[in-house]
């Protein structure tokens, strides 16, 4: 379950300009702050465990900040 969480939420963070911010998805990249609301609700009701799935999968292994 949390290799699939991290696999959908990685591939929607960050935007030109805004790296903190994660994208639409479904085939447009733009931004979209009601996502990143999405993300941030669900890291807190995780506690902070999505931060740390999106840095283990872009190779980093630094906890990625969705705030």
């Amino acid at each position: 379950m949390w290799a699939a969480l991290a696999r959908g939420v990685s591939a929607y963070k960050g935007c030109p300009g805004l790296p903190g911010l994660f994208q639409v998805g479904g085939g447009d990249t733009a931004c979209d702050l009601k996502t990143t609301w999405g993300v941030r609700a669900l890291d807190r009701q995780l506690h902070g465990r999505v931060g740390r799935l999106t840095s283990a999968a872009d190779g980093t292994g630094r906890r990625a900040e969705v705030w």
